[in-house]
């Protein structure tokens, strides 16, 4: 109103001092309509599945990120591969990412743990995860707790949530101070069911929810799974409980930090185009690594046994490839290439 009353034309003016009531429902109408377009394609990269979402930023072309346009090179994908190259001896960077596109195609449960990284401080563990936020949207992320909260999983309830991603988590710490106890953390990792405390200030009664997306952790090394002494008013933290929290988690552990070496430790932009790519390329190795070589020609018994993969015109037999594709998810046509490249070899 002191916008129109000052600069407003005198049609401006009359407007809204004979509209004065309706200027909120206005001015919330108008930030609808502006919003629209926006929220189209929000509701669009929504009903793109977990997994696909992932393809379709690896196969967008050229990164987005800051540095990467201003130096040709991608800051983001430069500091990961340092970082993967400095613990080489102690994490598979393959099977890292194949941890991770498992969990993101299956949702977490007792077959697929969450990935979990751990390391010293300033070793680059974060930086590996965190582009997830722009993946898959700051807002539809559920991030970690603050510890001692009687509300931890509430936004969980929040729509839109699609990953779960807690930074610096230690489950033990968590447990024990009763933030994310021992059964919740077990049944939330398989996803089972799990009763999500909320104020009953504006609820009537808890929610029963089922965590049935992806999830990652990063972690300090340091006493990590070490036993806490028991807390006042809260269920104790056994050995047996924790040995059950480790069975939830694949736990990669980077051993070389950013300081040995007299690194300089800098700021690290994220790159969700990068991450997707780098995620894609390395589970797809990951999987490939794995196909079996070939075998002396198969029999029309050893093709029963087998159930697939074995090819009688050629005399080339791979056992069980095509439940290794399908389980790898490897599309049809890039699986009848790689056996084409098998009897070429």
């Amino acid at each position: 109103m002191a916008f129109a009353q000052t600069k407003g034309s005198a049609a401006m003016q009359a407007y809204v001092r004979n509209n004065v009531r309706y200027l909120n429902q206005l001015l919330d109408e108008s930030d609808q309509w502006a919003g629209a377009q926006a929220k189209a394609e929000e509701q669009a990269e929504r009903d793109v599945g977990d997994w696909e979402l992932f393809e379709k930023l690896a196969a967008g072309g050229p990164c987005t990120c800051v540095k990467g346009r201003a130096t040709g090179t991608c800051a983001w994908r430069k500091a990961v591969d340092e970082f993967l190259e400095r613990n080489k001896v102690t994490i598979d960077r393959q099977e890292l990412a194949a941890s991770l596109r498992r969990i993101v195609v299956e949702g977490a449960k007792k077959t697929t743990r969450v990935p979990l990284l751990v390391g010293p401080r300033n070793s680059g563990k974060t930086t590996y995860f965190d582009p997830v936020d722009q993946v898959f949207g700051y807002e539809n992320v559920l991030h970690k707790p603050a510890l001692g909260s009687n509300f931890a999983l509430a936004n969980m309830r929040q729509r839109g949530k699609r990953f779960l991603y807690w930074d610096d988590y230690r489950p033990v710490e968590f447990a024990a101070t009763g933030t994310v106890d021992v059964p919740t953390f077990l049944s939330l990792f398989q996803s089972d069911f799990v009763e999500i405390k909320v104020s009953q200030s504006f609820q009537d009664g808890n929610s029963d929810m089922a965590w049935l997306h992806g999830a990652c952790m990063t972690a300090k090394d340091h006493e990590l799974w070490k036993l806490i002494p028991p807390i006042k008013d809260k269920v104790p933290v056994t050995a047996e409980c924790i040995h059950h929290m480790q069975g939830r988690v694949e736990q990669f552990t980077a051993r070389v930090s950013l300081e040995q070496g007299g690194r300089v430790l800098r700021d690290v932009p994220k790159c969700k185009e990068s991450f997707c790519k780098l995620i894609v390329e390395d589970s797809t190795a990951f999987a490939l690594r794995e196909v079996p070589s070939a075998v002396p020609p198969a029999t029309p018994s050893d093709a029963a046994a087998a159930g697939d993969g074995a090819d009688q015109t050629t005399g080339l037999g791979v056992t069980g490839f095509a439940n290794l594709m399908r389980n790898a998810k490897i599309p049809p046509l890039a699986a009848a290439q790689l056996l084409q490249d098998g009897r070429a070899t």
